[in-house]
C-alpha cells in the first residue's frame, strides 16, 4: 500500500471495534512501513485516517482492502 490510497476494512477485521468504524467507511493511507523484528507474521503496517472517526496507527496492512478508482475493492 502507498500513501494516499483509499482503503476499506476487510469484513473479518476486528481491529477498529473500539472506534466504531462502520465496515463501509473509506480511509486514506497516511503512510506504510515494515517492522522487521517484533511482528514476523504481519510485518507490513499502515497508518490510516478515517474522517470523522480518527486514525488507526500501526495496523497490519492485511486488515484493509484497496478501493480502485471505479469503486471496486481489491485485496492488497
Amino acid at each position: 500500500m502507498k500513501a494516499g490510497q483509499i482503503v476499506q476494512l476487510k469484513a473479518a477485521s476486528r481491529a477498529p471495534q473500539h472506534m466504531a468504524i462502520p465496515p463501509d467507511a473509506e480511509g486514506t493511507v497516511l503512510c506504510s512501513y515494515r517492522l522487521l523484528q517484533r511482528y514476523p507474521r504481519h510485518p507490513d503496517r499502515v497508518d490510516v485516517e478515517f474522517k470523522g472517526y480518527g486514525v488507526l496507527w500501526g495496523e497490519a496492512s492485511d486488515l484493509f482492502e484497496i478501493k480502485t478508482q471505479d469503486g471496486a475493492v481489491k485485496n492488497a
